[in-house]
């Protein structure tokens, strides 16, 4: 049984995204959506795309026009993209580069409404992150909200691509999701983080150790 794979989410500086490469770290997310406190420049992970190599740096978008999205990819050199929100599969099947579909879990959500998720986009994704959505005040909050969805509602599912797990995760929740559910990845954020957009580095070598020892 292969270890889990790491994706560290929120890279703000190149500091940051070289420590990672360093440690092991198997994918850097770069977040382009103004709603996030983690926002960066599309010309720094351009940079920090140059000067590492090896690794899957994820461009992370939501709603966003394809057009804006295609610029992105190009100015980034991003290798993947990640769909954050409400994007109709058609949209998922233009890119060319491989699709991480993002599907938000509400505590509300029925297995078969996951079901019918994962259904609708398999054909035209690679990948699956399910992250956690959490309505409050007449908002929305998709991803960010240091909140875990019940990971056992995937093992009901039948996900025919690839899938990761993300919301609210740090080292002792990932060895409680480990107990229940055997994502191919983990997508953490804030879990790994001093503040926002600012990584702890012992957080994260303790973290890539963990998942060295999980097979």
């Amino acid at each position: 049984m292969t270890d889990p794979l790491l994706k560290i989410c929120g890279i703000t500086s190149l500091e940051d995204a070289r420590f990672c490469a360093g440690a092991f770290v198997d994918r850097l997310g770069f977040i382009f959506t103004q709603q996030s406190k983690r926002t960066v420049d599309v010309n720094l992970v351009g940079a920090i795309t140059q000067w590492i190599e090896g690794m899957d740096m994820v461009a992370v978008t939501m709603d966003q026009p394809l057009e804006e999205v295609q610029s992105i990819l190009k100015r980034s050199g991003c290798s993947h993209i990640q769909l954050h929100g409400d994007e109709p599969p058609h949209y998922c099947d233009t890119l060319d580069v491989p699709v991480i579909k993002t599907i938000s879990i509400r505590t509300s959500d029925s297995v078969q409404h996951i079901q019918q998720q994962i259904e609708m986009y398999s054909p035209f994704v690679d990948e699956f992150l399910f992250d956690t959505q959490v309505e409050q005040e007449g908002s929305t909050q998709r991803g960010g909200t240091g909140e875990a969805f019940d990971w056992s509602i995937l093992t009901k599912c039948t996900i025919n691509k690839p899938y990761w797990i993300g919301g609210g995760l740090h080292a002792q929740r990932i060895q409680e999701a480990l107990t229940i559910v055997r994502p191919d990845g983990f997508d953490v954020n804030s879990g790994v983080e001093i503040e926002p957009g600012v990584k702890d580095y012992d957080k994260i070598t303790h973290l890539t150790s963990l998942l060295k020892t999980t097979s």
